[in-house]
Parts: structure tokens; C-alpha cells; sequence
């Protein structure tokens, strides 16, 4: 089954909020330096990978992402609950467990434990040779391919609806961590007289190098 959305292009989407920052002048006033001004660097990937965040953004992300998984795979194997059922199982099941109460847990477990029983019964139906079944036998299996091919087509619109969700999440993300990076730049470069800040990839030395400054300027508690 296709993974609602491939978790390399979320992770994109607000990797790119400070990827996409290759040349950030200290003055915030385009990019073309003065005459007298002096360049810096800033290693974009390593403040990635050491921005908090970020760390808390992609942790975020990763775990709608298993949520979402879940709640389409649930239907992929309890395709014989009704979708009233599984709405009741996707409410409890977008709370944290230790935020779920005693009846909620319970409800989850007995709507599980059915929509588990009923795929059992259809799949042992299925194995059964054709000579050995009743009229209500097919007439369970016939229900049972009716009941597969509807959750088909709402695995498809759930589908839709998640990606969208985990893309906006993704978008807004993106534009925070985008403008607290440009201002952390901002705010060393103008400390260190530099006026304008490349990365690393696009000018290997251009003079001082910002690296550690802009991260501790973007992890210190504010």
C-alpha cells in the first residue's frame, strides 16, 4: 500500500524553509553587498541537523504521518466495520493513549476485536470448497466483496485528506522556520559587521564562518 505521503517530501517541505536560504544579507535589504562590506558563511546543512525546531517540527510530522498510516491500514484489514465504527475508532485514535479514557480504550478494543473477527470469518468462507457452502454463505461473501470495494474507494478520498492535512502542516512549518532562520542570520551577521551570509555549498570560504553562532542564536530560549 501506498504510504499516504512519502515522508522524504514532507521532510522537504520544512527542510526547504532553511535550504532554501542560500544567501541571507545581514541588513535584510536584498542581496548585493556594499562596496566596503565584509561576507560570512553559515554550513545550512549542519544547522539543520542541529536546529531544535526543526528536530521537533520533523518529529511532529513523522508522528501525523503514522497516525495517518494507521487509520487507512485499519480499514485495509477491518474492512467490515461500518464507517461509523471506524469514524468512532479515528476519534479515539487521534488522542494520545494516556489521554484516552477507561471507555474510550474499551470501545477501541471491542470495535478491533470485531472488525478482527468478521475479516476471520470471511477470509475461512473463502477457503471453503464452493459445494461445501450455503445460500448464506455466498451471500455473506458476496456482501463481504461489496463491503471491500466501498472501503476501496474511502481509503482513496481518506487518502486525499490526509496528504492534504500533513502538506499544510508541512507549508506552515516551512514559513516559521524560514523567517527564524533569515532572523538568526540577520541578527549574528549584524553582530559580526558581515554583510552578507552565503552557504557553505555555494561559497566555500567567504570569510567569517557563522555556523555555531547561528545555532545558538536559534536553540537559546527567547
Amino acid at each position: 500500500m501506498r504510504e499516504t505521503l512519502g515522508m522524504w517530501r514532507l521532510l522537504v517541505l520544512v527542510c526547504v524553509a532553511v535550504c532554501g536560504a542560500i544567501a541571507v544579507t545581514a541588513s535584510g535589504q536584498g542581496t548585493r553587498p556594499a562596496a566596503s562590506g565584509a561576507f560570512g558563511t553559515v554550513d545550512v546543512q549542519r544547522v539543520t541537523n542541529e536546529f531544535m525546531a526543526m528536530k521537533v517540527a520533523q518529529s511532529e510530522l513523522q508522528a501525523r504521518q503514522t497516525k495517518a498510516n494507521a487509520r487507512i491500514q485499519r480499514r485495509v484489514n477491518m474492512p467490515f466495520l461500518t464507517e461509523d465504527e471506524h469514524k468512532q475508532l479515528d476519534e479515539i485514535e487521534a488522542k494520545d493513549a494516556a489521554g484516552r479514557s477507561a471507555a474510550e480504550t474499551a470501545k477501541a478494543k471491542e470495535l478491533t476485536d470485531k472488525g478482527m473477527k468478521l475479516s476471520g470469518e470471511i477470509a475461512a468462507l473463502a477457503q471453503k470448497p464452493d459445494k461445501d457452502l450455503t445460500d448464506a454463505d455466498r451471500q455473506r461473501i458476496k456482501d463481504a466483496e461489496a463491503a471491500r470495494a466501498r472501503v476501496e474507494q474511502q481509503i482513496a478520498s481518506i487518502r486525499d485528506e490526509e496528504d492534504a492535512k500533513l502538506r499544510e502542516f508541512g507549508m506552515a512549518n516551512q514559513e516559521r522556520l524560514t523567517k527564524e532562520f533569515r532572523a538568526a542570520v540577520k541578527r549574528v551577521g549584524e553582530k559580526r559587521g558581515l554583510t552578507i551570509v552565503f552557504d557553505v555549498q555555494v561559497a566555500v570560504y567567504a570569510g567569517a564562518d557563522i555556523t555555531d553562532d547561528v545555532i545558538k542564536d536559534l536553540n537559546a530560549k527567547k
